[in-house]
């Protein structure tokens, strides 16, 4: 159904126009139990992020990670390499 950035706050994503340009949806991971997307292992998706010391991660509509960022500017890179990459017929 498309790419989808999955980030630890609001202050990592993109303005939601860039977003939307490019037909990206975002989600901002909770930090409960109960939050959403957990693994089978028990690991949160935030969980996830935080091992990996990323705290974004662009995700393929095939469930496939397309790439992550540790910050707001490279959430803005993600999002200009997948804009490249689409415009080149690569799409990821």
């Amino acid at each position: 159904r498309g790419f989808c950035l999955f980030a630890d706050s609001d202050s990592v994503l993109p303005p939601e126009e860039r977003l939307a340009a490019l037909g990206v949806r975002s989600m901002v991971l909770g930090d409960s139990p109960a939050a959403p997307l957990p693994e089978a292992g028990g690991t949160s998706a935030l969980g996830w992020l935080r091992d990996r010391g990323i705290r974004a991660v662009l995700v393929r509509p095939d469930h496939y990670v397309y790439g992550s960022a540790v910050d707001r500017r490279g959430s803005l890179e993600l999002l200009a390499h997948l804009r490249s990459s689409l415009a080149a017929g690569v799409g990821g």
